[in-house]
């Protein structure tokens, strides 16, 4: 991140994922300190699908980047 500020547990970032086969997403998640220090990203999806922590540390042959940190969002009542 351009700040050079150092990720914080609890706080929600945007998060670029390329996979090994060049498929890339960018998706707003949580992230997560556990017990052993491992940092986690959790997502807010509704979706069975999408709702695996992703480990930080980009397993799978993945790139996992954080982007940036979100500091405002809005939500429409329903």
């Amino acid at each position: 991140m351009e700040t050079g500020e150092s990720p914080i547990p609890g706080k929600r970032y945007i998060v670029e994922r390329e996979r090994a086969d060049g498929l890339r997403e960018a998706t707003v998640k949580t992230l997560f300190k556990d017990d052993e220090g491992k940092f986690w990203l959790l997502p807010e999806s509704n979706d069975p699908r999408h709702q695996q922590p992703i480990d930080l540390s980009g397993g799978d042959n993945d790139i996992v980047r954080i982007v940036g940190r979100v500091t405002f969002s809005v939500q429409r009542e329903t």
